[in-house]
C-alpha cells in the first residue's frame, strides 16, 4: 500500500505543479459566483435554489468531469511519452499498483475541489437566503418545502397490462402495427396509452387516485401534494377545481376548491391526519370548471405525494457524493484510456466515450427498432438478419450504457427531493465498483503487456 500512496502522491504533486489544481479553483469559484449574478431565474424562490445549486454545481461538475477524464488520461500516456514512467516500471511495482495509485492521486484533487465548490455554493445559498434578506412568511416556506428533503410519493399505478395486451392482438390482426415496430415497442407504447386516459378529466369528472405512504409520515407536520396538468384549451386561463383528500374510508374528509393555471407546478399543504392507521391516502379531483374543458395528469410525475425526509444539509451532501462517485468514473476511463493509447489518442477516446455517454437514450430507442436499415431490401419490407445484426449491436451497448446513467442528484437536490441512502449505494456499487474495478483490471491486463522502452524515431 505503500507503494500505491507514493505514486499517488507524486500525482497530486505533478498536478499541482502543473497549475491544474489552481486553474480549476479559480474557475469554480469564479462559476459559483458568477452563475447566480449572470443568469435571471424565473422570480420565484425555487427558481433562485435551482440556479444556485443546479446550475452552479452542474457547470462545476461537468468541468470537473472533463478535466478528470483529462488528466487521467494524460496521468500514464504522458509519462510513457517522455519516458518517465520507466522509473517506476524499472522498480519493483506491480502495474496495478500505477494504475491504482495514479487514480487515487487524480481522485484526491477532485475530491478536494468538489468539496470547495460545495461549500461555497452553500455558503452562497445561506447568505442570499438569510431572514435579512427575504420575508420571514418567504423563508418558512422556502426552508420547508425547498430546503428540505422529501421523499415523493407517486400514485398506485393502473394495472393497465391485460388491456393493453388485448388492444394490441386486436391491432396485430387490423394490421394496424408498423412493421418497423417490434411488439414489445408497441405494447409499450399501448401502455402509455392507456396510462393517458386513466388520468385524462373530461368536464365534469372526477378521477380517484390511491397513495401508499412510507412509514412516519404520520408523523410529520404536514404533506404536500404536488400536481401540474395540461388542459384542452389553447390559452392558459386558469382551471377551476375541486380536491378532495382523506383517509380510504372518508376520501372526501378535506375538500380544497383550487384555481390553477395548466403547465405550472402547484402544491397544496394537506395535514398529515388525512391518513389511515395504515398510511394509506385516497386523492380525488373534480374537474367543475364553468366551461367545458378537459384537463390531463402526466402519468409519470403529474401528482405526487412529498413527505419530508430529513434536513437539506444531508440531503446536498449525498448529491455530493452522487457526482463524485460519477467523477471516480470518469477518472477510471481516462487513466485506462491512458494506458492503452498514446497522449492525443488516449484523450480523444475519452472524450468519445463521455459523447457516447450522452447519447445513451438515442442508442435505446434505436435497440427497440425493428427496422434499422430499410434499403436492404428484406421480404415485404421487414426487418431481415441485417436490422437483427445492428439491433443486437445497439442492444448490447445499450445493455452497458443503461447502468451508468444514474440520477440528477444535483437537481433533486436543489428542488427538495431526497436523494437516499440506496441510491447513493447503488451509484458507488455500479460506477465505482462494478464499472470503475472491470476498467481497473481491463487497464491493468493491456499495461502488463505494452513495452514502455520502444526506441524512438
Amino acid at each position: 500500500m505503500k507503494r500505491v500512496l507514493a505514486i499517488a502522491s507524486i500525482a497530486i504533486r505533478n498536478a499541482v505543479r502543473s497549475r491544474m489544481v489552481i486553474s480549476l479553483l479559480a474557475m469554480l469559484l469564479l462559476a459559483v459566483i458568477g452563475i447566480p449574478l449572470s443568469v435571471q431565474g424565473d422570480g420565484t424562490l425555487e427558481g433562485h435554489v435551482r440556479i444556485v445549486i443546479g446550475y452552479t454545481m452542474g457547470f462545476a461538475s461537468a468541468l470537473l468531469g472533463l478535466s478528470a477524464l483529462w488528466a487521467g488520461a494524460l496521468a500514464v500516456s504522458q509519462e510513457i511519452a517522455e519516458r518517465q514512467i520507466h522509473l517506476l516500471a524499472a522498480k519493483p511495482v506491480h502495474r496495478f499498483q500505477i494504475w491504482l495509485g495514479k487514480w487515487l492521486g487524480l481522485m484526491a484533487v477532485n475530491t478536494v475541489l468538489l468539496a470547495a465548490s460545495g461549500a461555497a455554493t452553500y455558503g452562497l445559498l445561506r447568505w442570499t437566503t438569510q431572514p435579512a434578506r427575504m420575508e420571514e412568511a418567504d423563508r418558512a416556506r422556502l426552508m420547508n418545502d425547498v430546503l428540505a428533503a422529501h421523499r415523493p410519493v407517486l400514485p398506485v399505478p393502473w394495472d393497465v397490462e391485460p388491456a393493453a395486451r388485448q388492444v394490441l392482438a386486436e391491432r396485430v390482426e387490423r394490421g394496424e402495427i408498423p412493421s418497423q415496430m417490434t411488439p414489445g415497442a408497441a405494447l409499450q407504447s399501448i401502455r402509455q396509452e392507456l396510462l393517458l386516459r386513466t388520468s385524462t378529466i373530461a368536464p365534469g369528472e372526477r378521477r380517484d387516485w390511491s397513495f401508499q405512504l412510507p412509514p412516519g409520515s404520520a408523523d410529520a407536520s404536514s404533506l404536500n401534494l404536488r400536481y401540474r396538468f395540461s388542459s384542452s384549451q389553447f390559452s392558459l386561463e386558469q382551471v377551476r377545481g375541486l380536491w378532495l383528500v382523506g383517509p380510504p374510508t372518508r376520501p372526501e374528509l378535506i375538500q380544497r376548491s383550487v384555481t390553477n393555471a395548466p403547465s405550472v407546478t402547484h402544491e397544496l399543504a394537506l395535514p398529515a391526519s388525512a391518513l389511515s392507521p395504515g398510511n394509506a391516502l385516497s386523492v380525488s379531483y373534480v374537474n367543475n370548471h364553468p366551461s367545458p374543458v378537459t384537463i390531463v395528469f402526466a402519468p409519470e410525475d403529474g401528482l405526487q405525494i412529498r413527505v419530508p425526509a430529513g434536513p437539506f444539509e444531508g440531503n446536498f451532501a449525498r448529491a455530493l457524493l452522487v457526482v463524485l462517485a460519477r467523477l471516480a468514473f470518469l477518472t477510471a476511463v481516462g487513466v485506462t484510456m491512458g494506458t492503452l493509447f498514446s497522449v492525443p489518442v488516449a484523450a480523444f477516446m475519452s472524450m468519445a466515450f463521455v459523447l457516447l455517454l450522452q447519447l445513451s437514450s438515442y442508442v435505446e430507442s434505436l435497440a427497440r427498432q425493428a427496422i434499422l436499415v430499410p434499403w436492404h431490401g428484406g421480404e415485404a419490407g421487414g426487418p431481415n438478419w441485417v436490422d437483427a445484426l445492428f439491433r443486437g449491436f445497439f442492444q448490447g451497448l445499450h445493455f452497458l450504457l443503461a447502468p451508468l446513467a444514474g440520477p440528477d442528484a444535483l437537481d433533486a437536490a436543489a428542488t427538495g427531493l431526497l436523494v437516499d441512502g440506496a441510491t447513493l449505494v447503488r451509484v458507488l456499487l455500479v460506477q465505482v465498483v462494478a464499472y470503475g474495478g472491470a476498467l481497473a483490471l481491463f487497464g491493468t491486463y493491456v499495461f502488463n503487456r505494452r513495452e514502455l522502452a520502444l526506441p524512438s524515431s
